[in-house]
C-alpha cells in the first residue's frame, strides 16, 4: 500500500523542471510544437518524432530513460479536436500508472516525482475548454497521486494559467473536504500550517522577501558546498594538480578548503572558477525554485552560484532583473546574487580573501539586504544561516535601531531539522520554524530527502494561500470556471476592453493594468 503523494502547482516550464519523469504532449502522428521540439535539441517550429505508429489503445509511451541528469521523457497520445476533456486527462492517468512504478528516483527518501502540463489546452484541441480540462485534470491527478504514491506537479505556464490551476486545485480539495489532509506535515503541523498562512498573506501584501542558498537547488542534484569542494579536490590530481588529502582538507572552513584548492589548480595551471562553474550549471532547475518563483514576490536574494532560480522565475516573457551583472528598468522582480553567478566566473565569492573583499566591494548590494531586513518580512529558505556576511549583517541591522515595529523578528528561517541552539540564538531575529523534529545523530540522506519533500511541500501551501486566483476573470476559455459574481464581474468589464487598448492616458493606462490583472 502506498502513502499518498503530493499534488504541487507551479508557474513554470515542464521541459526544464528536475524531476523523475514527464509527460511530452503529441498527436497520432507524434507531432511536436516549438516548444517541446527544444526539449529534443531540435530548433524547428514543429517536428515529427521519428516513431513507430501508436498501437490502437497505447495513449504514452516511453520516449527517453532516465539517466543522471535529464528526467525519463514519456510521449502522450492527447491530440484531439473534438475529443472529449476524458480523453486528454486519460493519458495524465496512464502516464502516472506507467511512469511511477518505473520512476528511477534521484531522491530515494522520497515518492517519484513526475510533471505535467495543463494538457490539451495549447495545440491540443482543448484550448476553448480549459475550465473544463483544470476540473477534470485535478480530480484526476489526486486520484493517482493516491493509487500510485507519486507526487505531481502540475505545470501552469503564465499567470492565467498558474491562477486557474490553483483555483481547480481549491475546488477540488474542497469537493474531497480534504483540504487540511493534502497539505498535512508529520511534524509541528498546526505551527507550519498557521506559519504559512501568515506568509501568503505578507506575500499578498507586497511585503514577503526570499532569502535561499545552496539548499533550494539540492533537489535537483547539484553538490552542496561541502560535496562541491570535495569533488574539486577529487579532480585535482587525474588532471595534472598537486592532489590535496581529502579528511585534511575536510577539517578547515570551507573558505580555507577554497583557498587551498584555488592555489593549487593555479600552480597547475588550471582554472579553479570554471571548475565550479561546471560543477554547479545545469539547465534544468529543482522543484523548489519552481515554488519559489512561482510567489508574488518581488525581491529575492540568494548565495548561489547557479542560474537555476533565474531559469524558473523567466518563463512565459517573466522580466527578473538581476543584480549586479544585469540590471534591467522594465523587470519588476530582481534577484540580487551576493556571492556571483556562474556566467560571471570572475565574481565568485568562495575564498577566505574573496568573503573579506566582498563587504568591500559589494556594500552596496549588502545595503540592498539590509534594507530589506529592515522593511520586509524575509522568507529564508535551504539557507544555514552560518555565512559571516550575514552575520555581519544583522549585526549592523540590530545597530540601526528598531526595525518595523509591527514585526518581531526580522523573518522566517526553514529549518529541515528542529535544532534548540539556532532557535536560541536567533530567538530575536528570526521565526526558525522546523520541518522535522531533533536528530540524536547526523540524519541519513534518506531522512534529508524526506525533509526537503516536507519544505517543498511547506512552500506549495505557502503559494496555494498566496495565489490570486482572478486572473483568468475576462477569459473566455475559463469560462466555466467563474462563480456568478465573476460572471456579473465580467459583463461589466467586457465592454472596456476594446477602447482601453485604444488610449494612452495614465488613467487609462492604470486600467488596463487592472483588466491585464484579470486576464483580459
Amino acid at each position: 500500500m502506498h502513502a499518498p503523494g503530493h499534488v504541487f502547482v507551479v508557474d513554470g516550464d515542464l521541459t526544464m523542471l528536475a524531476c523523475d519523469a514527464w509527460l511530452l504532449p503529441t498527436d497520432d502522428r507524434f507531432h511536436v510544437t516549438r516548444t517541446f521540439a527544444r526539449a529534443l535539441g531540435r530548433t524547428e517550429d514543429s517536428f515529427l518524432v521519428p516513431q513507430r505508429p501508436w498501437d490502437d489503445s497505447e495513449r504514452v509511451r516511453l520516449h527517453r530513460p532516465a539517466d543522471d541528469v535529464r528526467p525519463a521523457l514519456w510521449l502522450g497520445r492527447v491530440g484531439g479536436d473534438g475529443a472529449p476533456v476524458s480523453w486528454f486527462v486519460g493519458a495524465v492517468a496512464e502516464f502516472v500508472a506507467s511512469a511511477a512504478p518505473a520512476a528511477k528516483k534521484k531522491a530515494p527518501g522520497r515518492p517519484p516525482l513526475l510533471a505535467v502540463n495543463i494538457i490539451g489546452t495549447g495545440h491540443g484541441g482543448a484550448f476553448r475548454r480549459k475550465g473544463e480540462v483544470l476540473r477534470e485534470l485535478f480530480e484526476c491527478v489526486y486520484d493517482a497521486a493516491n493509487a500510485f504514491g507519486a507526487d505531481i506537479v502540475v505545470v501552469a505556464w503564465g499567470a492565467k494559467s498558474y491562477a486557474a490551476a490553483q483555483r481547480a486545485r481549491k475546488r477540488a480539495l474542497e469537493a474531497r473536504g480534504d483540504v487540511a489532509n493534502a497539505f498535512r506535515f508529520p511534524h509541528d503541523h498546526d505551527l507550519l500550517t498557521e506559519r504559512a498562512l501568515v506568509l501568503a498573506q505578507a506575500a499578498r501584501r507586497g511585503r514577503l522577501a526570499l532569502f535561499f542558498g545552496a539548499g533550494a537547488s539540492a533537489g535537483s542534484g547539484l553538490p552542496g558546498w561541502s560535496a562541491l569542494l570535495r569533488g574539486a579536490a577529487e579532480r585535482l590530481a587525474p588532471a595534472g594538480g598537486r592532489a590535496v588529502g581529502a579528511d585534511r582538507l575536510a577539517a578547515l572552513d570551507p573558505r580555507d578548503q577554497a583557498t587551498i584548492l584555488a592555489r593549487r589548480y593555479e600552480t597547475a595551471g588550471l582554472d579553479f572558477e570554471a571548475q565550479v562553474c561546471k560543477a554547479v550549471d545545469q539547465e534544468t532547475y529543482a522543484l523548489t525554485h519552481a515554488l519559489l518563483a512561482s510567489l508574488p514576490v518581488r525581491e529575492r536574494v540568494t548565495t548561489n552560484f547557479d542560474l537555476q532560480h533565474e531559469r524558473a522565475a523567466m518563463t512565459c516573457d517573466r522580466k527578473l532583473a538581476v543584480l549586479p551583472h544585469r540590471p534591467d528598468t522594465n523587470a519588476e522582480r530582481w534577484l540580487l546574487k551576493l556571492h556571483g553567478s556562474v556566467d560571471h566566473p570572475k565574481s565568485l565569492v568562495f575564498t577566505r580573501a574573496s568573503y573579506l573583499d566582498a563587504s568591500l566591494q559589494r556594500g552596496a548590494l549588502f545595503g540592498l539586504v539590509q534594507g530589506m531586513l529592515l522593511t520586509r518580512h524575509m522568507l529564508f529558505v535551504g539557507y544555514s544561516l552560518k555565512d559571516e556576511d550575514f552575520h555581519e549583517l544583522v549585526h549592523e541591522v540590530r545597530n540601526a535601531g528598531s526595525h518595523d515595529p509591527t514585526e518581531k523578528r526580522l523573518g522566517t528561517a526553514v529549518a529541515l531539522f528542529d535544532d534548540p541552539l539556532a532557535r536560541d540564538l536567533w530567538t530575536d531575529d528570526l521565526d526558525i520554524v522546523a520541518l522535522r523534529p531533533e536528530t540524536k545523530t547526523a540524519p541519513d540522506k534518506a531522512a534529508i530527502d524526506a525533509a526537503g519533500r516536507d519544505c517543498e511541500r511547506f512552500l506549495d501551501l505557502v503559494g496555494y494561500h498566496a495565489a490570486e486566483m482572478t486572473g483568468f476573470v475576462l477569459d473566455d476559455t475559463y469560462a466555466d470556471m467563474l462563480t456568478d459574481d465573476e460572471r456579473e464581474l465580467r459583463e461589466l468589464l467586457r465592454p472596456l476592453v476594446k477602447p482601453v487598448r485604444e488610449k494612452t492616458g495614465a488613467g487609462w493606462q492604470a486600467l488596463r493594468a487592472l483588466l491585464t490583472k484579470l486576464g483580459a
